[in-house]
């Protein structure tokens, strides 16, 4: 009966903890890259879910390029991970341009692929 209920418990301390982490930001990442980086998230999933087209995805990823590549950062550990966001948003962009022209070699499962990366980084969620 102790065993039920320590496995519960334990059980139930994992699942907040988890919770708790997808709420945060990764240690080390300024705010401002963080909050790019969810932007540049959220306009992936808005592309996958048919809320923007193409055209809208590349110009949102661009503008969100210019901007994180704007910021200045001292500390090491955020300059990296600067640059690691700005690398997976600038990658992101990649199979739109075969998707723009058609020209066969982008398809979706690239962008959601790129959205994946982009989201390990950010600790949230991979899509299917």
């Amino acid at each position: 009966m102790k065993k039920m209920v320590l496995l519960a418990l334990m059980s139930v301390l994992v699942l907040v903890f988890a919770g708790c982490r997808d709420n945060s930001k990764p240690q080390g990442m300024a705010d401002a890259t963080y909050d790019i980086g969810i932007q540049a998230l959220e306009a992936l999933d808005k592309y996958l879910d048919g809320a923007m087209n193409v055209r809208q995805l590349d110009n949102a990823l661009g503008e969100l390029h210019e901007k994180i590549q704007a910021l200045n950062f001292t500390d090491r550990s955020e300059s990296t991970n600067n640059v690691l966001v700005s690398s997976s948003i600038s990658h992101a962009r990649d199979p739109l341009i075969s998707i723009m022209f058609d020209d066969g070699f982008g398809n979706p499962t690239d962008v959601i692929d790129s959205r994946n990366k982009l989201a390990e980084l950010l600790e949230k969620e991979a899509r299917e």
